[in-house]
């Protein structure tokens, strides 16, 4: 048969020996369109643990006084595993011999002894149990949806080779308040509830609680695994040993496997950096790491709004009207979290939803009755006005419509805005009542503008039409602003359309547009909030998705 070394696997991601903040991630396949290379069974979410637990470096020895073996977990054997070993051990003994080569230079009869004495300690290093599966590549290698591992010195932990949701939370959660190191990782809170939590997870997810301990007024889980650190560098990138927040990103794989892990992930990074004190808000020094969690909540619909802070760092604040949905789609683990975030939830909200057009404001030819709109102001009237003086004196105009000094004049010049009541009188002196003021207005050209005293000019729909209709229904007008039920860029070419009004945000400040749809639709006005019953489901469901005992 074909014998391959460590410096020509297959399996093995690097290229060559580098450093552990040059390994090649999940987020580096990804990029390059090697998505598959990550997992040993695509269908079974079950990952190639092996080249993510060992890495080229690994078989570089610094040293004489080097044991390599060490540096490697060891796979804690079956007794098919072990029948199926000794049955070709010297064949394995060869093939190990070949791939150690330049690593350790043992010869095949010292690696046969020594793959005797690993069988009856019940565990193998990894590498030789890399080369039987060579040797037998029908072998099954993940049969289970979790690989026991024994360190060098004895201790037995798993490892998940199935990307879990406890996993995605724990990405969430090391990415905000976790530091890897080369042989350990540890996560900090000034919750100690939170922390026994984060323990009983691990416990799950490791078959290791971890160390607990207090420093000052925060408390600390460290989980003293060199496995489990490899396997959370792999899955986020997260660095190790090295400063962390400029590398920050949402794990690529999470984003491919769906809003489910998504939603774990972000609920754990939440549970870290997150605040529901007054609104829901997420605080990173990473702008990128801010953006990739804005478009999460986006394609679920969920506005949001990124703010610089007094600190060198940013905030994403949510909206309150996406308060539940932000529940829903996320929810908090965090015991504290949890407080703050029923206290957001149990405020009562109102809003407006859209129950069709007011029949008494339109007029008998069809129009929105304009003048229904107190305070309206015309702009570009300015050949109306010139022709109805028909060389009069600014000065007699002025008389007749008892205006201030200089005031028809500087209508006339459209310097001022006219007022919709000194048009009406206007046109039906000037049409004898022949034409209606809407009919006029609809009609002039070029198009009229209008406003408010403190508003600037913009454009108004005459009569109602499919576009403005079929818009409606998004839109949530309160007493001062318009809320955005929609993502704002689907609305910017009709909305333009209508009032010549650029939408930036799911929030509108314009008092006319407020008025008009307040005025001439009718908007009922919802009141919610979360009762303690419905706050209970919640935490249920947040509990029942992490899969946790019910005595957590």
């Amino acid at each position: 048969m074909t014998f391959f070394t460590w410096q020509t696997d297959p399996l093995l991601y690097d290229e060559q020996p580098v450093q552990e903040n040059a390994w090649t991630t999940a987020n580096k396949l990804i990029e390059r369109g090697q998505f598959e290379h990550i997992f040993y069974d695509r269908a079974a979410l079950k990952l190639e643990l092996y080249p993510i637990l060992v890495r080229k470096t690994d078989f570089v020895r610094k040293r004489t006084s080097d044991r390599i073996l060490a540096r490697f977990p060891f796979k804690v054997l079956t007794e098919d595993e072990i029948a199926a070993i000794n049955d070709r051990l010297l064949s394995l003994a060869e093939h190990v011999h070949h791939y150690f080569y330049r690593s350790i230079d043992f010869s095949i009869r010292s690696w046969r002894d020594k793959l005797r004495h690993y069988l009856e300690r019940g565990a193998l290093p990894f590498p030789l149990l890399r080369c039987f599966w060579a040797l037998e590549p029908e072998l099954p290698r993940y049969p289970k949806d979790y690989v026991a591992f024994e360190s060098a010195r004895g201790k037995r932990y798993k490892l998940p080779c199935k990307v879990t949701k406890q996993l995605a939370y724990l990405c969430g959660v090391v990415n905000g308040d976790g530091h890897l190191r080369t042989h350990w990782l540890h996560i900090v809170d000034e919750s100690k509830e939170h922390i026994q939590f984060i323990s009983r997870l691990f416990k799950q997810t490791f078959d290791d609680n971890g160390i607990l301990f207090q420093v000052e007024n925060a408390w600390n889980v460290e989980l003293r695994s060199s496995s489990a650190v490899r396997l959370f560098h792999f899955l986020t990138d997260h660095k190790i040993a090295g400063v962390k927040y400029p590398f920050l990103r949402e794990p690529l794989l999470f984003r491919f496997l769906g809003p489910s892990y998504q939603s774990l992930y972000w609920r754990g990074a939440m549970d870290a950096d997150g605040s529901y004190t007054n609104q829901i808000s997420f605080t990173s020094t990473n702008r990128k790491y801010c953006y990739d969690f804005q478009c999460f909540l986006q394609k679920a619909g969920i506005s949001s709004k990124l703010h610089p802070t007094k600190l060198q760092a940013f905030m994403v604040l949510v909206p309150a009207k996406h308060t539940l949905a932000f529940a829903k789609l996320v929810g908090a683990s965090h015991p504290k979290k949890q407080a703050d975030f029923y206290q957001l939830l149990r405020r009562t909200r109102y809003s407006s939803q859209f129950a069709g057009l007011k029949p008494t404001t339109l007029t008998p030819d069809g129009y929105f009755n304009f003048l229904l709109l107190p305070g309206l102001l015309v702009v570009g009237l300015k050949q109306l006005l010139r022709d109805f003086r028909a060389g009069r004196s600014y000065s007699t105009m002025q008389k007749l419509f008892t205006l201030y000094p200089g005031g028809y004049l500087k209508y006339e010049k459209q310097a001022h805005a006219i007022p919709l009541s000194l048009v009406h009188t206007i046109v039906q002196s000037y049409y004898q009542q022949q034409k209606s003021l809407m009919a006029f207005l609809a009609e002039y050209t070029p198009p009229l503008y209008f406003k408010s005293a403190t508003s600037k000019a913009i454009t108004l729909p005459f009569k109602p039409n499919k576009e403005l209709l079929k818009m409606l229904p998004a839109l949530d007008p309160r007493e001062t602003y318009i809320n955005l039920l929609i993502d704002h860029r689907k609305l910017l070419q009709p909305f333009y359309n209508q009032f010549h009004v650029i939408l930036n945000s799911s929030r509108l400040h314009n008092r006319l547009v407020t008025h008009f749809l307040m005025t001439f639709f009718d908007y009922g006005l919802i009141k919610s909030t979360v009762t303690n019953d419905d706050f209970a489901i919640l935490q249920q469901e947040w509990r029942e998705v992490l899969i946790l005992p019910t005595s957590a």
